[in-house]
């Protein structure tokens, strides 16, 4: 994994793990070596308030997810922004949110999140339905495609 060296063990077992795969079976080697130092996880959770109403087990398992798409995502700076691990924590969790009743499949076909330092303005061009040619240069907090990448602002994160 190599982003974030203080690791904890995680208490539960990967969603299906019953149903043997080799996703399954490397998912769970992971899991078994990972470790997330509990201040830095806390501290990470504290600035993510969706986060503030979860169980015991719903934390449990956003935590098991978090350490599977750090391993499985990248995680890239791009433009004047440096990330360091707390940052990549972060965005993991953030990223996590909303499949933690999906699971980390639910992301399958992408693998990187890129962030730059501020709010972005891409220039895309493309042809409506009538052959006429628009481009798009409006300023944007985050954009994704199909097959990724993902691309945040860091300062709206």
């Amino acid at each position: 994994m190599g982003k974030l060296p203080h690791l904890v063990k995680p208490q539960r077992k990967i969603p299906n793990e019953s149903m043997w795969s080799f996703r399954n079976w490397r998912r769970a080697r992971v899991l078994k070596r990972a470790r997330l130092d509990e201040h830095r996880w806390q501290s990470a959770l504290s600035r993510v308030a969706l986060t503030r109403g979860f169980s015991a087990d719903e934390l449990c398992r956003l935590r098991e997810l978090v350490i599977l798409f750090l391993h499985e995502k990248s995680v890239e700076a791009a433009g004047e922004v440096t990330l360091d691990d707390d940052m990549r924590l972060v965005i993991a969790i953030q990223a996590c949110v909303p499949i933690l009743n999906l699971g980390l499949d639910y992301y399958a076909g992408w693998y990187a999140v890129i962030v730059y330092p501020q709010q972005f303005r891409p220039q895309h061009e493309f042809i409506d339905d009538a052959d006429v040619v628009h481009v798009e240069d409006d300023w944007k907090m985050g954009e994704t495609w199909e097959h990724g990448p993902v691309i945040l602002s860091w300062d709206d994160v």
